[in-house]
C-alpha cells in the first residue's frame, strides 16, 4: 500500500512540474509577442493585479453557485477562474524567482504536521 502512495505522490509531483514548465513556456511566448508589439512587459505587479481580479471572479462565481439564483455553466466558469488563479500564481512565483514546488512541499508538510498535533490530542 505505501508503495501505491508514493508512486501517486510521484505522480502527483511529475503533473505539478509539468504544469509549471508549461506555463513558463506560455509565459515566454506572452513576453515575446509584448516584444515583437512594442507592448510593455508584464511583472510580477501586474500578474498580482490579474491574480486579484481572477480571485474576484472566483468568488462571485462560487458565491452565485450557492445562491439560490441559478446560473448556466457556473462549474465550468469556476474551474476557468481557478485554472487562471493557478497561472497567475504560478507567473508571480516566476517574475520572484521563487520555486514554487519547494514552497509547496514545505507549506504542506508545516500543515501536516499541525494537523497531526490537533488530531493526536
Amino acid at each position: 500500500m505505501l508503495i501505491f502512495y508514493w508512486i501517486s505522490a510521484y505522480t502527483i509531483l511529475m503533473e505539478f512540474r509539468e504544469i509549471i514548465k508549461k506555463t513558463k513556456k506560455v509565459k515566454r511566448k506572452y513576453e515575446k509577442a509584448a516584444i515583437n508589439n512594442n507592448e510593455d512587459l508584464w511583472n510580477a505587479k501586474d500578474y498580482i493585479q490579474g491574480f486579484i481580479g481572477d480571485v474576484g471572479d472566483l468568488s462571485k462565481y462560487i458565491s452565485l453557485k450557492f445562491s439560490k439564483r441559478k446560473v448556466k455553466d457556473i462549474d465550468n466558469k469556476i474551474k476557468h477562474e481557478l485554472a487562471d488563479c493557478m497561472w497567475s500564481i504560478i507567473a508571480i512565483a516566476d517574475e520572484l524567482g521563487i520555486n514554487l514546488e519547494k514552497e509547496y512541499k514545505i507549506n504542506l508538510e508545516y500543515i501536516n504536521q499541525r494537523l497531526e498535533e490537533k488530531t493526536d490530542e
